[in-house]
């Protein structure tokens, strides 16, 4: 059995699809990505918060605190000569990145102790509407204060006498969660459905490679008639194909934690790497022995997958809906308020994604994890029987 081990781990590591999806795809290209992404994300947020924003203003007589404001404002430029009539079409051609109109009555209003409404046109379907609304709100917000404070001391009114009358209790949050807590709160789920697709997808070649790949080149014939029993050569192949599954995602955690140290300040995530350093060796321990019972359920599906099909194409088409079936369950771990108990901890794939959270945030109760890893290995064992089963009939391995 461990020179079928041997011969299919030394062809497997010769082809380029493992090779991508195995090494390459955990430990470069989607760290690579993710941090790519957050760096040129920080870049265009800063930029876009940097350029002149052009803004006109319709009724400026009607609330002359607030033209200064604008006028004093970082990077704001003013353009005249927009008319009612042509606020939408301005906005549009992008004359302007939003319009002002402020009513005639504000003071009338604010006057008689009612809200006064400065309507602002902006296009929300814009790519930066939203840093638009972020950089204009503070003035806003300045402006209503000061209009706050001029009418409070009219009506001889202290802020403190009305924050009092709005807010006549207030409370006083403190949180015993500390940062790792918030943290795995936060991103542990996301980190739970990355190591669960990594297995997925770094078994997945393997396998369809050891079973109809072996079928297209007309060598599963030849190893058929080695004096070796049919249960030892399939269980050598699955072996190779959770090893090339357990092997990404452990690639996958290293390669983040080496990454993270090398270029955590360039791509402006210093204070997750910060928390991430809180997790102990421990932990991280228990984190890698965790996915464990996953990538082998998942080689032993993917090994039945394969033996089954005709050809690489058919094994392809069974394989891929089966992304859908292990995300919506990773999924689930995500939903607001799902917690990690005995129900819970019943449900296959849910009840890691959950685990592996719980472990990010240091709230883990081991009893739950003994009863998940024994269920999760369990199904492992039944789904590795099943595969070695069909590889026992003659049937299912030489379908026409």
């Amino acid at each position: 059995m461990w020179l079928v081990f041997k011969k299919e781990l030394l062809e497997l590591s010769r082809d380029r699809k493992t090779l991508i999806f195995t090494i390459l795809l955990p430990t470069l290209i989607i760290p690579l990505l993710m941090g790519g992404f957050a760096y040129f994300t920080k870049v265009v947020v800063q930029k876009r918060m940097a350029e002149t924003l052009t803004y006109a203003v319709i009724g400026e007589a009607n609330a002359p605190e607030l033209i200064d404001l604008l006028a004093q404002g970082k990077n704001f430029k003013r353009v005249d000569g927009i008319g009612q009539e042509e606020i939408n079409a301005a906005i549009r051609d992008e004359r302007v990145r939003l319009v002002f109109e402020i009513p005639h009555n504000v003071q009338q209003q604010l006057a008689k102790g009612k809200k006064a409404v400065i309507r602002l046109h902006y296009n929300s379907a814009s790519s930066v509407a939203r840093i638009v609304t972020k950089r204009v709100q503070p003035l806003i917000d300045k402006y209503s204060e000061q209009m706050q404070k001029l009418l409070l001391s009219e009506r001889g009114i202290s802020k403190e006498d009305l924050e009092w009358l709005i807010n006549p209790i207030e409370v006083d949050k403190h949180s015993i969660a500390d940062k790792r807590e918030r943290f795995g709160e936060q991103a542990g789920g996301l980190i739970a459905y990355f190591l669960i697709i990594f297995i997925f997808s770094g078994a997945m070649y393997p396998a369809l490679d050891l079973g109809v790949g072996e079928k297209e080149r007309d060598t599963l014939e030849t190893l058929l008639l080695n004096p070796i029993p049919r249960w030892q050569i399939a269980l050598a192949k699955y072996l190779v194909i959770f090893v090339s599954g357990f092997l990404a995602v452990l690639l996958a955690i290293v390669s983040v934690g080496v990454w993270g140290v090398l270029l955590g300040q360039a791509v402006f995530m210093g204070k997750a790497m910060e928390i991430m350093q809180t997790v102990g060796v421990i932990d991280l321990v228990m984190l890698i022995v965790m996915v464990m019972p996953i990538a082998a359920i998942f080689a032993a599906i993917l090994l039945s997958i394969s033996i089954y099909a005709r050809n690489f194409k058919e094994a392809q088409n069974y394989s891929s809906p089966l992304i859908m079936v292990i995300i919506i369950p990773v999924m689930a771990a995500l939903i607001p308020g799902m917690e990690l108990d005995w129900a819970t901890a019943m449900v296959p794939i849910t009840n890691m994604a959950l685990a592996i959270k719980e472990l990010i945030k240091g709230t883990i109760d081991y009893t739950y994890v003994a009863a998940i890893f024994g269920s999760t290995l369990v199904l492992a064992m039944g789904a590795l029987w099943f595969a070695v089963h069909w590889f026992n009939r003659e049937d299912v391995l030489f379908r026409t």
